[in-house]
């Protein structure tokens, strides 16, 4: 049960195939970034997009939900393990 931490979205497919049914994503790439390939199916895991680095310029970030810093918080207490993807 790990929380994973994207902070760029050129390893969002690499850490979409690593993560299990309990574990859970949050975006925090700059909103500009460019995303080095799609995922082709549903996630197999829960992710979010903190809304403080979520403009609506990319339609992948737009299907996930936002959350707030204290949201991020929260997630941080669920989850035992945190995974810094750079």
């Amino acid at each position: 049960m790990a929380l994973h931490l994207v902070y760029s979205l050129d390893v969002l497919p690499a850490c979409l195939s690593t993560c299990g049914a309990t574990d859970a994503i949050l975006i925090l790439a700059h909103p500009d970034a460019h995303m080095g390939g799609h995922a082709e199916n549903a996630p197999p895991c829960t992710v979010y997009v903190l809304a403080d680095s979520a403009q609506e310029t990319s339609a992948t970030l737009n299907d996930w939900p936002r959350i707030s810093t204290e949201q991020w918080v929260q997630l941080t207490v669920a989850h035992p393990q945190i995974v810094s993807w750079y």
